[in-house]
This record gives C-alpha cells, sequence and structure tokens, in this order.
C-alpha cells in the first residue's frame, strides 16, 4: 500500500513538473509572439511617418499654389477647392497623426 502511494505521488508531481515546463514553454512563445507583433507594429507606424511627410509635402504645395493664385480667383470655385483639398489633407494627416499615437501606446504599454 506505501509503494502505491510513492508511486502515485512521483506520478503527481512529475505530471505536475511537466505542466509547469509546459506552461513556461508557451508563456516564452507568447513573449516571442508578442514581440514580433510589436515589431511589425513598429513598422507600421514607421510607414504611417512616411505617409505623414508625404501628405504635410503635399499640402505645402497645394497652400503654395493657392497663395500664387490671384486675388481674383481666390474666391472662384478653383479657389475654393483647392482650400477644400487643402483642408481634407489637414484631416488626413491629423487622422493619421493620431493612429501613429494609438499604435505607439500599444508598443509602450
Amino acid at each position: 500500500m506505501c509503494r502505491v502511494n510513492s508511486i502515485y505521488l512521483y506520478r503527481i508531481r512529475d505530471k505536475t513538473k511537466r505542466n509547469t515546463q509546459i506552461t513556461n514553454t508557451l508563456k516564452n512563445l507568447f513573449k516571442k509572439m508578442n514581440k514580433q507583433r510589436k515589431k511589425r507594429i513598429e513598422q507600421l507606424i514607421d510607414q504611417l511617418s512616411d505617409m505623414l511627410l508625404k501628405l504635410e509635402e503635399l499640402r505645402q504645395e497645394e497652400e503654395q499654389a493657392f497663395e500664387n493664385l490671384p486675388d481674383s480667383l481666390k474666391g472662384s470655385p478653383k479657389g475654393e477647392e483647392m482650400e477644400n483639398n487643402i483642408s481634407f489633407i489637414e484631416g488626413a494627416e491629423s487622422d493619421i497623426d493620431n493612429a501613429r499615437d494609438e499604435l505607439q501606446n500599444i508598443i509602450d504599454a
């Protein structure tokens, strides 16, 4: 009877040890996967930063073109269209900047 209890306890300890090893392996795998996802997020942040620079350049070109219009054309449909384009680009810049900040919050967490 004592030998049976000893074997039973050994099996429980062995099973517990294997479960701990499995748990640790899964934790390490999760950390690695988490690092991989964070790396992908960092790449997206870089891409958004590049997009933001390109949009800023485009907006500045449109602003310059609008400023170079004669005053008589600034209130015309063409001038209003240019002003709307500038406004839409500013909105896109703001949205991209917010998205970039939100993704950075994930990295910093």
